[in-house]
């Protein structure tokens, strides 16, 4: 079952072009992992907020993505970016 993930990311504002660095580097990455469909980035300046918005075939393949970039380090360098850890959640579509 297909699965919309959105990650909302608490920002240090001093990090900009190094997050901007990161995310040019990376999203080539999470794009052609197995399972994923779609990922956008969108930003709250206001409240210094970045929200990962992506489509996954399942939530399986996602959490399969989740473990790849733990183990990579890659994880641990996005919330090097963040005042703390990302909120991750998972969202289905109704047939309403």
């Amino acid at each position: 079952m297909s699965v919309k993930v959105q990650i909302v990311c608490s920002l240090k504002p001093e990090n900009s072009e190094a997050l901007t660095r990161f995310l040019h580097h990376n999203l080539p990455n999470v794009r052609k992992f197995y399972g994923c469909n779609r990922v956008g980035i969108l930003f709250d300046e206001a409240r210094s907020q970045m929200l990962i918005d992506e489509d996954w075939q399942s939530k399986e393949d996602h959490k399969n993505y989740m473990l790849h970039i733990e183990n990579k380090g890659v994880l641990g360098e996005l919330v090097s970016h963040l005042t703390k850890p990302p909120t991750v959640s998972y969202y289905y579509k109704s047939d309403l």
